[in-house]
């Protein structure tokens, strides 16, 4: 009883730290997500570039895993781990 009150006092919007490495949690993005949506979905990111309007997420201890978003920022693509 207490475990599920202190599940429930935790934000739905808040992964867990180590989302990102969750292979499932990368087969539920989608292009055209917003930064928010992958936020709560992955976490947050190791690394934000932003190079020409465009903005990429890198995670870090994946080799490679990252998101790109356009300049619109939705998701434009994405490498999973």
């Amino acid at each position: 009883e207490a475990g599920a009150r202190a599940a429930a006092a935790e934000p739905a919007c808040a992964p867990a730290l180590d989302a990102w490495k969750d292979r499932g949690r990368w087969l539920r993005l989608q292009r055209g997500m917003s930064r928010f949506d992958v936020l709560r979905l992955l976490g947050d990111p190791g690394k934000v570039s932003a190079y020409d309007g465009f903005e990429r997420w890198e995670y870090p201890g994946a080799l490679g895993a990252r998101v790109n978003f356009d300049d619109r920022g939705r998701v434009a693509g994405w490498i999973a781990p």
